[in-house]
């Protein structure tokens, strides 16, 4: 509602008049008086926000002997979970020791109506935008804050199926982020997905950003992850001058770690300019390109019961599914960025939720997942104007759903989310197309998938219904990684099963 006064609040079956209420706005903010005249000490506290909420947060310094008595860089870990609290997590205390160490000091600030913070907790709205301008200006005001970087913030939900005004004024403000910014995304994170490296692409012209991506899980406090953390804090927030950042700027953006264990070791890494470096892809026919394992007679189509199971397993599936493989490779093939598999569908059902997985069949006779993809039949409807070759960009409405015919052919473009891989000469690329189940990323945690028991069929016959694969093939010229491939499930979230 538009920001002023004259706003009143009734509570339902209270003998309590209205409350009277102002509306504030988003682009105004407090005057410096507001966050100077908190006095926040460096232990646990509250910070004030504008409409008067509290927020609870704790403090670690750094050791006074080793880095004196301040003033402090400030890490600040903002988020739902406990980080204003002692906990007993070994992962969520990780930040205050790792940080402390290096000399800066951290907080842990609980978004409202989280952990001990006041207020009512709605994802993702406005005004968690809003505590955070406090929080952080509040946190600067104090004499023992030098400069303040913020850190992890709140992930994860699923709520409104479609892009409507509550995602609208929930959607991130990539494009007015002009300072320095480390971005880190986990391929095959099963809570939070690969999608955010797009984000990464968002971001004004000039602005000083770093993508890095790495298979595995979202941990950021050990191995290569974390020494990456360190430089840029280094950087940025040292002593060395405008010329250290300049050569740190002067870098490729995009950094890609590859085969990282569990423990954050990685064994290889390349550079790119940016995410898009892979242009317009490497488009792969099927039935030519990707062989079908079982076509129909006249090769022109492959079928699948529509079965999703939940939760499934990649080493041991049980789902149907259609699979199209490659020749062996005759060179090493590096790949980083989106992909989309263009396929002909034609299904039993007015609707069906399909999923691709991208894996390598090694030298080694083992099959080794490497990403997947999902799309909702009636959710196909593109943004032809924001779509590329390498990337469809769907029109998640309510207005654009539309049911399939069945039996009718029908052209689906579905997204393989953003990943990077390494495909050593000798495999062999393949494409599996399924229900939901035994692949990467979120869909068995996070969504119901559309009851089947019905027939699904893929197009491949080389003339008008031609499916494909396209993939982000990369030449980066500075790859380093050793030829021979990691040990059976050596690679984070990549598990490997036999090959058939």
């Amino acid at each position: 509602m538009p920001p002023g006064d004259g706003y009143t609040v009734t509570v339902e079956e209270s003998r309590t008049d209205a409350y009277t209420v102002r509306v504030l706005s988003r682009d105004k903010h407090p005057d410096a008086s507001f966050y100077s005249s908190q006095k926040l000490e460096p232990t646990r506290g509250y910070i004030k926000t504008r409409d008067g909420t509290l927020l609870s947060y704790r403090i670690v310094l750094p050791d006074q002997k080793a880095y004196g008595k301040g003033p402090y860089d400030l890490m600040i870990t903002y988020s739902g979970y406990q980080p204003g609290l002692e906990t007993k997590d070994g992962y969520q205390n990780k930040p205050f020791a790792q940080f402390s160490a290096l000399g800066y000091a951290v907080a842990g600030v609980n978004m409202r109506a989280s952990g001990c913070s006041g207020g009512a907790f709605d994802f993702m709205e406005p005004v968690t935008w809003l505590d955070g301008y406090d929080m952080i200006e509040a946190f600067a005001a104090q004499p023992w804050v030098d400069d303040v970087t913020l850190g992890d913030q709140s992930r994860a939900i699923k709520t409104h199926p479609y892009d409507g005004t509550f995602w609208q004024s929930r959607s991130a403000q990539v494009a007015k982020i002009k300072v320095p910014t480390l971005q880190i995304v986990s391929w095959q994170d099963p809570q939070v997905g690969s999608r955010p490296a797009i984000l990464a692409e968002l971001f004004p012209a000039g602005a000083p950003i770093r993508l890095v991506g790495v298979n595995g899980f979202h941990q950021y406090y050990s191995g290569a992850v974390w020494d990456e953390i360190v430089e840029f804090l280094d950087v940025h927030l040292g002593d060395d001058g405008p010329d250290k950042i300049a050569q740190y700027e002067s870098q490729n953006d995009f950094l890609v770690l590859l085969e990282s264990d569990s423990q954050g070791k990685v064994r290889g890494w390349f550079t790119l300019p940016n995410f898009a470096a892979a242009g317009a892809g490497r488009r792969m026919l099927l039935g030519s390109d990707l062989q079908p394992k079982d076509a129909d007679e006249s090769g022109a189509w492959s079928r699948f019961t529509y079965d999703p199971v939940r939760p499934s397993s990649w080493a041991a599936p049980v789902q149907g599914s259609a699979t199209f493989t490659s020749d062996a490779l005759r060179e090493q093939t590096a790949m980083a960025g989106s992909g989309s598999a263009d396929l002909w569908v034609a299904a039993e059902a007015e609707d069906v939720d399909l999923q691709v997985t991208l894996s390598e069949v090694r030298i080694d006779g083992q099959e080794m997942l490497v990403q997947s993809g999902w799309l909702r039949a009636s959710h196909r409807a593109l943004d032809e104007a924001a779509s590329t070759p390498l990337c469809p960009r769907h029109l998640p409405t309510a207005e654009s759903a539309a049911k399939l015919a069945p039996g009718s052919w029908t052209l689906l473009r579905v997204e393989l989310f953003p990943f990077a891989h390494f495909f050593r000469a000798g495999s062999r690329i393949r494409l599996t197309v399924s229900g939901p189940g035994s692949g990467s990323n979120a869909w068995p945690w996070a969504f119901e998938s559309l009851p089947g028991g019905f027939a699904v069929r893929i197009a491949h016959d080389g003339k008008d219904r031609s499916s494909s694969l396209v993939l982000p093939v990369v030449e980066p010229k500075d790859l380093s990684l050793p030829l021979s491939p990691p040990a059976r499930d050596g690679a984070w979230l990549q598990p490997c099963r036999a090959a058939d």
